[in-house]
């Protein structure tokens, strides 16, 4: 019977995080060109362009990266429930 208790309280509460987590969120798409690139947003993997993503609103450091390209590197700031996009393009070394 608690097992069931603890299960369903946290359920309970994912929910209510989940719920903050989308109306305080802001929206990140990144585009490249070439595509395919490999995106860091503040000093963590995220995947590859194109890529969604949500974050929480402020300040982040993204990079796109790609062999054979120079780094692109850009401080954006994201506000609460926008979507913002950045479209890179990649310069050959």
């Amino acid at each position: 019977m608690k097992r069931v208790v603890i299960v369903a309280l946290l359920a309970f509460l994912s929910i209510i995080l989940v719920n903050n987590v989308k109306a305080t969120a802001s929206v990140l798409e990144i585009t490249s060109t070439p595509a395919g690139a490999t995106v860091t947003i503040d000093g963590l993997s995220r995947g590859v362009t194109p890529l969604s993503m949500g974050l929480f609103p402020g300040t982040h450091e993204v990079s796109v990266t790609m062999d054979g390209y120079k780094e692109y590197r850009s401080n954006i700031v994201t506000l609460e429930g926008q979507r913002q996009t950045i479209a890179v393009k990649l310069v050959s070394k």
